[in-house]
This record gives C-alpha cells, structure tokens and sequence, in this order.
C-alpha cells in the first residue's frame, strides 16, 4: 500500500474516533466514562442543552430594573415597591426602614445585602445584573431523570443533585441570573407550576404535578416534576418542554429518537 493510500485510510478512521469521543454515551458503559465525558453529558446532549430565555417585559412579575435612586423604574406605589418612596416598602429609597440604603442606612446607594464594597460596588453589582435580566445568557434545561444524567451526576459527585423519584420525569433548570433568584414572585412555586407544561408532538399537554426551587450558592435551580402516569414513547417522535420564570419565557424541543441509552429510550 502507498503512503498515499494509507493517509487517505487514516483520514476517515480519525473522524470516527472524533466522533465517538464527542458522544459517549452511544459507544461507552457509564463506568468507562472520564470526567469529561460526564460534564458533556450534563452540558450538551440530547438530554442537557443550552437555551437562551426570551425575555418579555409584559409578563407578569415584571416590576421593571433598578434606577440609581434605589427605586424601580415603572414599578409600583412611589416609584417602588408598594407603598415604598422609591424603594422597598416603607423604606425612603431603599431597604425597609433604610434612609436610601440598607437597613438603618443614612441616605446610602440602596444595595443588595451581599453588597459589601465601599467603593460603589453596590451600583456595579445592580448594573450586572439588570443587564442579565435584561440580554440573559444561556442557561441549561436538563432531563434529570434520565439514566444518563444520572449516571453522570455520580460520576461528577454533585452532592448538590436534586432527589428523583422511579414514578416521575424531572426537569432542571439551572443557571439563571441571580436577580431571578432575588424576586419571590417569580419563583414561586405555584405560579411555576401553572406556567410550565411538556408538550407531545400530537399537541397533548402534560402538566408538572410538583416544581422544586433550589437556592444553592452558585445559583438557583428549578426541578419540574412530572408522572409517568403520562407516558412519552418513541411513537410522539418529540418532546417539548414550555416555561415561564417571571419575564423569562423558555422553549425548547427534545428529539426522542437522539434520547437513547443502552438500547431503550431514556427520560
């Protein structure tokens, strides 16, 4: 055989072994899976994936950013929250019972209460995260449940996995900006309930029969419970997942023939 004849043999054998690397969880046994692998599974696959939320401001819960005069611009009673003068209620521009700032504050910048920096970090702080409210980054939607998730959390030690239950399907989300886990209303879990469904390809709707709010301290995770009572199959072909989180709006389909694991579709 020429050398030419055996780079051109080793072209195609090089991308085959790229692409089993990039997807293990179709060549591999979960306890052949490196640490890489699980945080692939857990990151980008057909059970994790990346979605960026629609942002809509007529959504209920919107109370508008956070002006410099520590009140809310188009809110509520004074310029804030109810009955505040610009700020939270009570409060003249800031906290409960703050002159403009924290509690007790004498006409401060109105900060958050993990707001420590003397040099105006408070003002940077808001900033960031109204611009995360507002251009929000991609956060992941994940099938919880699945076997291979599951098997990758083991893998990845995450002792901070939300608990699951044989009789149910599980959604998370995590990722979202902080100032979503800041606001009681949007993430109350009645109202995430009611503004959540799993969508069959033949339009069927199946309702979350529990959510779940995790606030850990790198952010805020929602678990979406749902009964395998409602059973999804290969026949509705896809799967999707439709939610409301304050102003956030998330939509995103799962292709349920790529959701295969060890021989039988894994939800």
């Amino acid at each position: 055989m020429s050398m030419l004849s055996s780079r051109i043999l080793l072209i195609p054998i090089s991308a085959v072994a790229l692409l089993a690397a990039d997807e293990p969880w179709k060549d591999h046994k979960a306890a052949e899976w490196s640490d890489d692998d699980a945080k692939l599974i857990l990151s980008e696959s057909p059970w994790s994936k990346q979605v960026t939320p629609i942002v809509n401001p007529e959504s209920s819960g919107f109370q508008g950013p956070m002006n410099r005069g520590g009140g809310r611009r188009g809110g509520m009673g004074g310029g804030g929250y109810p009955g505040g003068g610009g700020g939270y209620p009570g409060g003249g521009g800031g906290y409960p019972g703050g002159g403009g700032g924290y509690p007790g504050g004498g006409g401060g910048r109105s900060r958050y209460p993990d707001d420590q920096d003397p040099n105006g970090g408070g003002q940077t702080r808001r900033r960031s995260d109204d611009d995360s409210m507002n251009s929000p980054k991609p956060v992941t939607l994940r099938w919880e449940s699945a076997e291979p998730v599951q098997q990758a959390i083991l893998k990845a030690k995450d002792s901070n996995a939300p608990v699951m239950h044989e009789k149910e399907y599980a959604i998370v989300i995590s990722g979202l900006p902080n100032r979503v886990g800041r606001s009681s209303n949007a993430l109350d879990e009645k109202t995430l309930k009611a503004n959540a469904a799993l969508k069959k390809d033949s339009n069927k709707k199946i309702k979350p029969i529990a959510v779940k709010v995790m606030r850990l301290e790198d952010g805020t995770k929602i678990i979406y419970y749902f009964s395998r009572k409602d059973e999804i199959t290969l026949k509705d072909r896809m799967i999707e997942f439709d939610a409301k989180i304050g102003r956030f709006e998330i939509d995103r389909p799962f292709v349920l023939s790529e959701m295969m694991f060890d021989g039988h579709l894994a939800l």
